[in-house]
């Protein structure tokens, strides 16, 4: 425990030693450094601590006790320090206030946190807009809270506020990812009646629950139906329409759209792309193929990541070993 202090030139200060007093060597890893960070805050609060090198070691030492917590960690906690700060003052915060905290909590998973916010703005008379709610909505899709969020949704409508396109599209998105997509589709055509235009984005959103549901002529109807309407598919919209049709054995319209995407559509292929058409590729048994369409990725101005390599690399291995047991099997025949 005591060793990475050890490792510096000067030795253990008078601080190290009361702290080892404080400190003891008992109890879980988490208690002991929540206590090493509450000793640290009280002697920097007390001047005792003045000497940076003392400050840095206990910080070393907080760190060898416990993972560091993340970016995020630390901006919520100073976030809300802020907020509680605000709040003692008797600053009123506003609706945006509550919303980016909202929105940050919910975007961290932690959705308690937020909605615990959300409730204390109607105790102190704020009331949520559309975008706050949208976070909210979001939050508890993340987690799972499809129904709390159609109940968020229907209470809104019921204060009177106007659902805009992202609203809808929170909701759309929540019932697609637990595959209840004819559910989602209603609500979108639901979107269109009451005047609401569909975007690209609420367009993609169904798309990609019609292929993970395997409703490829569905989506394809809706993919022309968007085009109908003027609407220019983004790169993340072909991404989706390329992964739902490789994995619904749909290779050969899939590297159709592929190869025609940048002059129909003037979108140049991305790495997540070319991983995806490889990885089908390789489903399909043609290893050439994979690894032509692998080669030629820089000659495109493209630069392979991780897992375009990760793609190739297990292609390669899964292709190698079941021709091993094909050959074995032969030979055992």
């Amino acid at each position: 425990m005591g060793q990475r202090l050890l490792l510096h030139t000067r030795p253990i200060s008078h601080y190290h030693l009361i702290f080892r007093s404080f400190y003891g060597s008992g109890g879980s890893a988490h208690n002991r450094g929540t206590q090493l960070e509450r000793f640290v805050r009280d002697e920097c609060k007390s001047g005792r601590i003045r000497k940076l090198d003392d400050g840095l070691r206990y910080f070393d030492q907080l760190i060898s006790e416990r993972p560091l917590p993340s970016n995020f960690t630390f901006c919520h906690k100073e976030a809300r320090r802020y907020f509680d700060e605000m709040m003692d003052r008797r600053i009123s915060p506003d609706v945006v206030t509550f919303g980016v905290l909202i929105d940050s909590h919910c975007k961290d998973g932690m959705t308690e946190d937020a909605w615990g916010l959300f409730k204390l703005m109607d105790e102190i008379n704020i009331q949520p807009n559309q975008i706050t709610y949208n976070s909210m909505m979001d939050g508890l899709c993340l987690v799972g809270r499809l129904q709390d969020a159609v109940k968020l949704f229907d209470s809104m409508v019921d204060r009177g506020l106007k659902p805009t396109e992202s609203n809808y599209s929170v909701l759309i998105n929540g019932y697609c990812k637990k595959r209840k997509v004819d559910e989602a589709m209603r609500l979108f055509k639901k979107m269109g009646q009451n005047g609401l235009k569909p975007t690209t984005v609420s367009y993609s959103i169904v798309l990609a629950g019609l292929y993970r549901d395997g409703r490829v002529g569905t989506a394809r109807n809706l993919f022309n139906e968007m085009l109908s309407f003027g609407l220019s598919p983004s790169i993340i919209t072909y991404g989706i329409v390329l992964d739902g049709y490789c994995k619904n054995g749909k290779l050969e319209e899939a590297i159709e759209l592929f190869e025609s995407m940048e002059g129909t559509a003037g979108i140049s292929a991305n790495e997540y792309m070319y991983a995806i058409i490889i990885h089908a590729l390789f489903r399909a048994g043609k290893l050439e193929d994979a690894r032509k369409l692998f080669n030629e990725i820089p000659s495109k101005g493209v630069v392979p990541d991780v897992v375009t390599y990760s793609t190739m690399i297990n292609g390669v291995l899964v292709y190698q070993m079941l021709e091993h047991m094909i050959f074995s099997f032969r030979d055992f025949l």
